[in-house]
């Protein structure tokens, strides 16, 4: 794992459907972290959203 800072300037950044938006700041195999930008009255596509603690 590296020891840089990661934020939503510097991290990978992806678009979605209805202008959404979602920037990788953690993806190790033992966590995976995004931060998620949707606008008001859109809903995910997907049902990948869940969040694992071990």
């Amino acid at each position: 794992m590296t020891n840089r800072i990661i934020d939503k300037q510097t991290a990978e950044h992806y678009f979605g459907g209805d202008n959404c938006g979602s920037w990788i700041l953690v993806n190790t195999d033992g966590l995976s972290v995004k931060q998620e930008s949707m606008p008001g009255g859109t809903r995910p596509t997907t049902d990948n959203d869940r969040i694992t603690i071990e």
